[in-house]
């Protein structure tokens, strides 16, 4: 039972067996979200976080969900939207104003900010990592704007912060792309294997009724 509904839950559609795999193990991570997102929710409502935080946190749980049926119709689209809603968590179920140091205090990267671009590396495309910590590092400068924090704030993070992100970021994308082409090596050596396999059996097979014909012919008087 368990096994099936697993089974069910990471069932992608495609013929391509990279992208198959590929999402197979972002479903895995979109439902491990969507239930670490609900105790998250509760905290932020003990804490007496202002309400539009926890709405905003909230409506990830069903944006996850409706990225978990795309993500099943073995496109890059799901990918796409998981990398975006990842950069949109940061803004909803983290400080903010925890990045943004004065300056000449060091900058703070954790493991909310190096989700996005390990989304972005593993499931969408391996450089396309970069593109997000430049994104991500951008939106938080623009943020820290928005809420009126003093400029060596947003200078401090603005010049570090893409120094720091950019070569965590260039790493992770090397993983991947190293990931994804043992994938590819693996399916053509599958592929070969089977081919090769197939033949083997025509040729078999060929050559037993070639003796199966020969033994016919030799028991006829």
């Amino acid at each position: 039972m368990l096994r099936h509904s697993i089974n069910w839950l990471t069932t992608v559609y495609t013929s391509n067996p990279l992208r198959k795999l590929l999402n197979r193990g972002l479903a895995v991570v979109i439902i491990i979200c969507i239930f670490s997102l609900i105790p998250v929710v509760a905290a932020l409502a003990l804490a007496e976080t202002p309400s539009l935080r926890i709405f905003g946190t909230a409506l990830l749980i069903p944006g996850f969900v409706i990225n978990w049926w795309i993500n099943r119709h073995g496109t890059t689209q799901g990918a796409v939207i998981m990398t975006v809603l990842m950069v949109l968590a940061i803004f909803t179920a983290v400080d903010i104003q925890k990045y943004l140091t004065p300056w000449g205090q060091p900058i703070i990267i954790d493991i909310a900010l190096i989700c996005p671009t390990l989304i972005g590396a593993f499931f969408l495309s391996p450089w396309s990592a970069i593109w997000v910590a430049v994104i991500e590092a951008s939106l938080i400068c623009l943020e820290g704007m928005y809420m009126g924090l003093t400029n060596d704030r947003v200078i401090n993070f603005a010049v570090f912060g893409p120094l720091t992100l950019v070569p965590i970021a260039a790493l992770i994308a090397l993983l991947a792309q190293m990931y994804q082409n043992a994938l590819i090596l693996s399916f053509d050596e599958n592929a070969r294997l089977a081919k090769l396999l197939h033949s083997d059996e025509y040729t078999l097979d060929h050559i037993l009724a070639t003796m199966d014909e020969s033994g016919d012919h030799l028991s006829t008087p």
